[in-house]
């Protein structure tokens, strides 16, 4: 079910084009993930599909809310999904063992 609303998220946020450079951002996490943890290129797409969903859930608190605290609880609450939804894809233990000591340097924008 969860794959299922964050496919459309997906689908809603490619289609806007309003997230070119979010997009990109996404994709380059995905591909840092892919090096470093040695995941197949499916897994690095089902793993950019998650970072774009998170960012639209990000962009949809931002745009609902005014209040800075109640944007960062939000964010907060968002970011927590995330590696949830990365075991499901990353499945192996030991990899994701390696993806949460890697987090910080894995999930980084820059």
């Amino acid at each position: 079910m969860k794959i299922i609303i964050m496919s459309i998220v997906v689908i809603t946020c490619l289609n806007s084009g309003l997230y070119s450079q979010s997009m990109v951002q996404q994709q380059r996490i995905a591909r840092k993930m892919m090096d470093t943890l040695g995941l197949t290129r499916e897994k690095m797409k089902r793993i950019y599909n998650v970072n774009i969903s998170l960012q639209e859930l990000k962009y949809e608190a931002r745009r609902q809310h005014t209040n800075i605290d109640s944007i960062q609880v939000l964010f907060q609450s968002i970011e927590n999904r995330r590696d949830s939804l990365y075991r499901i894809i990353i499945a192996d233990s030991v990899l994701f063992s390696t993806y949460k000591r890697k987090k910080v340097q894995l999930v980084s924008i820059e």
